[in-house]
């Protein structure tokens, strides 16, 4: 027998289907709003990226569910609102989702591939809709828009690198290609295996098929998303706690050097003095100094730093002249005991936005790193100038210097063991990384041009306050 000729969908089949899509659409974009604002309550976040990423979603997967709703609505209505806006709301709400991924994953974020999505799908649905009425026409150019959007959350999830979302972005791509697969198949249905002939009302059979399965995969997609923040978030906190086990660490050891020094140096005074013993004494009187001094700028050091972690500083217009000679105030002495001379450069009438015992702390540890690791006789050289918005404050030696290794990890901000000076003197490990956390708060930062042999210079970089 000859194959019958497919009829055409009857009028109480027509209302069923539409009345299918838009049971769907609306439950979907319920779920899909409440996806929304779940990502809008994560929108501050500790961690500055996963809080860009939290906001991202939240408006792509929003408009995304505002797309879904004005698409399912397809009576009572002019066509070209479900038609172009509807379906131009979905391409752009999803196309927001990959800059998500980028800023969660720390990279720049560029608008300009969903602006030209956009752009494509709005001449494309107005060019189906009243130049060629073709619905076959229309699908085509939303499936393709829609893989190339996906093609790129695939390129943005990276899944082939290890990383501190890897399980969660090998998840969203197993999603993404599912997509792809819906996608692609709701394409060619459209435009090889439907009937020829225009197509005005833009609905056919496999609408709320589709519907369902976008709507299930980018719920999908979005649950990864949200483990995603999870194992960032957890990441941060591991690298917190390991950071923080290392300085609890190092302040039991740095802390134990300069009291034993203190503890056995008040004891040789005393023996020495009671034998008449004045050079001797003499000597352990400035070892005694020296240690003092230092546990002094331990404890000061830390003492900021919880100061910094309890309250978050203060922000101010910091004069740079007057940070820099207060700063230079502690360490005048140690200075001129090692013959060490300190070059301030012009800085009158700069001021920075920052907190002010902060650049100062900021400045008295480079000078004090740079007068460690100098020569007897060296200078150390403060050069500042203006940088447009920022004021870069410049901390000079000609001592030892730093391997790329060493500057690697100090600019991570890792903790680690301080090497000693050039007369012996010991460190702590903590002033450059002090240094970062305060600078990062106040919107600074901090690089570091050094090589063994040719001495460093560190750079401190804060936003100019006049």
């Amino acid at each position: 027998m000859p194959p019958r000729p497919a009829t055409p969908l009857s009028a109480q089949g027509r209302v069923l289907l539409e009345l299918d899509v838009r049971t769907i659409g609306l439950s979907t974009s319920v779920v899909m709003g409440m996806l929304a604002l779940a990502f809008g309550l994560l929108r501050r976040l500790p961690v500055a990226s996963a809080s860009r990423a939290a906001r991202f979603w939240c408006w792509g997967i929003g408009i995304f569910a505002a797309g879904i709703l004005i698409t399912s609505q397809r009576q009572g209505i002019p066509l070209v609102i479900p038609v172009v806006v509807g379906n131009t709301l979905i391409v752009t709400g999803f196309g927001i989702i990959p800059m998500g991924v980028r800023a969660l994953a720390g990279r720049t974020v560029h608008a300009w591939p969903v602006v030209a999505a956009t752009c494509i799908t709005v001449a494309g649905l107005v060019l189906g809709l009243f130049v060629l009425p073709d619905m076959r026409y229309r699908v085509m150019v939303v499936a393709s828009v829609g893989i190339v959007l996906t093609l790129w959350l695939l390129a943005e999830l990276r899944p082939w690198q290890r990383g501190d979302t890897g399980l969660s972005s090998r998840m969203a791509s197993a999603f993404a290609v599912l997509l792809i697969v819906a996608l692609a198949a709701r394409g060619l249905n459209a435009g090889l295996l439907a009937a020829p002939g225009p197509v005005i009302m833009g609905a056919d059979r496999s609408l709320a098929l589709v519907l369902v399965l976008v709507a299930l995969l980018t719920f999908s997609l979005s649950v990864c998303f949200t483990a995603m923040l999870a194992e960032k978030l957890g990441a941060r906190m591991g690298g917190e706690i390991e950071r923080r086990d290392r300085l609890i660490s190092v302040l039991a050891h740095d802390l134990r050097t300069p009291f034993n020094t203190l503890i056995g140096g008040t004891e040789a005074l005393n023996l020495y003095l009671s034998r008449g013993m004045n050079d001797r004494a003499q000597d352990t009187a400035t070892n005694i100094q020296i240690a003092a001094k230092q546990a002094y700028g331990l404890v000061e050091n830390l003492l900021f730093w919880v100061r910094l972690q309890l309250t978050g500083g203060t922000s101010e217009a910091v004069p740079v002249d007057r940070a820099c000679l207060g700063a230079y105030g502690p360490l005048e002495e140690a200075y001129r005991q090692k013959s060490v001379t300190l070059e301030l450069g012009e800085a009158t009438g700069l001021s920075v936005t920052a907190d002010s015992g902060g650049l100062e702390t900021v400045l008295r540890n480079l000078y004090s790193n740079a007068l460690k690791y100098s020569e007897p006789g060296s200078t150390v050289r403060v050069a500042v100038h203006p940088s447009g918005d920022h004021v870069d404050i410049a901390v000079s030696d000609s001592g030892i210097g730093m391997t790329p290794e060493i500057v690697r990890t100090l600019l991570a901000g890792e903790i680690q063991d301080s090497r000693t000076g050039t007369a012996g003197e010991p460190g702590t490990g903590l002033g450059i990384a002090l240094c970062r956390e305060i600078l990062e708060g106040h919107g600074g930062a901090l690089a570091i041009d050094s090589a063994p042999g040719r001495g460093s210079t560190v750079t401190v970089r804060l936003r100019r306050a006049d």
